[in-house]
């Protein structure tokens, strides 16, 4: 089973190659790496459970560990449908305390790319010393981009806004696992 959903994750990850705007520098995928001071379980626990996620990166946060389990990450819980964060979103896949990937969606501001998702894939490493490395990757951007060219600049957007906003979501986790 362990195998059967690595192969389909990297089977994912491969099919989403896709040449048009492959090369865009503006689409290419967000990736990101943060080395903790703390261990490997501690670190998983606040990526996969309701209040590790409300611990550092919204008010409010539901995820089901499950492959098409229900992930909802509201940073405005009391805003409107579809204003309130990350919205209606499906873990993907997960290996315990190895990989989480999960959908994505852009910002409300980008209408036309918040009706497509694109993936997050958490890596967790066990580092000595008691440390653990997280790498973020994302990608999805320039494949989205090619299935609706009328919406390159959204996707351009929403490349950028996730692009300046990841970085802050692993500071914060980075605050919030750190003895």
């Amino acid at each position: 089973m362990r195998i059967r959903i690595a192969a389909l994750v990297g089977i994912s990850l491969i099919s989403m190659a896709h040449p048009c705007h492959a090369d865009d520098e503006a689409l290419k995928p967000i990736d990101l790496s943060v080395e903790v001071q703390a261990p490997l379980d501690r670190a998983w626990k606040l990526w996969t459970t309701n209040e590790g996620l409300q611990s550092f990166l919204a008010s409010k946060a539901v995820i089901e560990l499950k492959p098409e389990g229900r992930l909802e990450v509201w940073f405005a819980p009391d805003a409107p449908a579809g204003q309130r964060g990350a919205e209606g979103l499906k873990v993907l896949a997960y290996l315990p305390q190895e990989m989480l990937a999960f959908e994505w969606n852009a910002p409300p501001k980008y209408p036309k790319a918040r009706a497509k998702t694109t993936f997050v894939v958490l890596r967790f490493e066990a580092l000595p010393g008691g440390k653990t490395r997280l790498r973020l990757t994302q990608r999805g951007f320039a494949e989205r981009a090619a299935e609706a060219p009328d919406d390159l600049e959204e996707w351009k957007g929403t490349r950028v806004y996730l692009g300046a906003a990841w970085p802050r979501v692993l500071a914060a986790f980075q605050k919030a696992v750190e003895p």
